[in-house]
């Protein structure tokens, strides 16, 4: 089975995500548990699609994503409801799923 330290929904391409995440710092993101482990050993680390983006609503994806995580136990996520959001986006628009798979030694 594959290791899958951390999943997480998105509206945009791999490529953007990938590149968001790994220069977080530098773009002024907040350092999580995963960025940071991500500049530790940023070769290790594989962006991939679990769920393809299809057209949905936030909270669709968020639920998506909640699944993922449950089946995965990813253990490089922050624990939040990430479904509890008073605002939710209600309009569809292509979302989905991604996992981070961890692989040493790359």
């Amino acid at each position: 089975m594959r290791d899958i330290v951390y999943v997480g929904s998105t509206q945009c391409g791999l490529t953007k995500l990938e590149m968001n995440h790994r220069g977080a710092r530098e773009l002024g993101y907040t350092m999580t548990k995963f960025r940071k482990a991500l500049e530790e050993e940023p070769n290790a680390f594989k962006f991939e699609w679990l769920i393809y983006p299809a057209m949905r609503t936030e909270l669709e994806v968020l639920q998506y994503e909640d699944r993922v995580i449950d089946k995965y136990l990813p253990r490089l996520n922050e624990k939040y409801d990430n479904t509890n959001k008073k605002t939710l986006d209600t309009k569809h628009s292509m979302r989905g799923v991604y996992g981070v798979t961890y692989e040493p030694g790359v």
